[in-house]
């Protein structure tokens, strides 16, 4: 009898010795990581986006490039560039740019009417993610970018294209969309 019940104790300091608490295991799942520094904020080096201007292959766009070109927009965390401002020959009537990202899904940004009206272009935020969108060039970076949740905000409802692989500018024609 003694030696269950020596077993026993043996078997619940075991248990004890071999937990942790809960709040070093979890504190890292529970606490977000913080965005980096705004200094920080930089183009991925492999950052190669393929470019054909109305049907010809044009030179890519690189990190090299966009960091090298003053962005059209930017604040402390996010840098805009106009596509016009980035792509030779597409500052013209007509041109549609089609972007296609992930899953290689494309979305046709067309160029604003009105200038008034949103562009086409790229953002960089400070985690050095790279999308293509409709800039608002009133407010190239609202203050809802990232405070929808518990807040039930609706968020932003521009369509965003993460993960540039190829842009295609070209002049639409009136029978209807060219994305190839």
């Amino acid at each position: 009898m003694k030696h269950k019940i020596v077993v026993a104790y043996l078997c619940v300091a075991a248990v004890l010795l071999s937990c942790t608490k809960a709040s070093e295991s979890t504190d890292a799942k529970r606490t977000p990581k913080p965005p980096p520094n705004p200094t920080n904020a930089e183009t991925n080096p492999a950052l190669t986006i393929a470019i054909e201007i109305d049907g010809a292959p044009s030179a890519a766009l690189d990190s090299t490039k966009l960091n090298a070109t003053e962005p059209d927009f930017k604040n402390e965390d996010h840098r805009a560039w106009k596509l016009t401002s980035l792509l030779p020959n597409t500052n013209r009537p007509g041109v549609v740019f089609a972007v296609t990202g992930d899953q290689d899904i494309s979305v046709v940004l067309r160029s604003p009417r009105a200038p008034s009206d949103p562009i086409p272009g790229v953002m960089l935020n400070r985690r050095g993610e790279l999308f293509a969108n409709m800039i608002d060039p009133a407010d190239p970076f609202p203050a809802f970018h990232g405070q929808g949740g518990r807040l039930a905000r609706p968020g932003d409802p521009s369509t965003r294209i993460a993960n540039v692989k190829k842009i295609r500018a070209y002049v639409e024609s009136d029978s209807g969309s060219a994305l190839k």
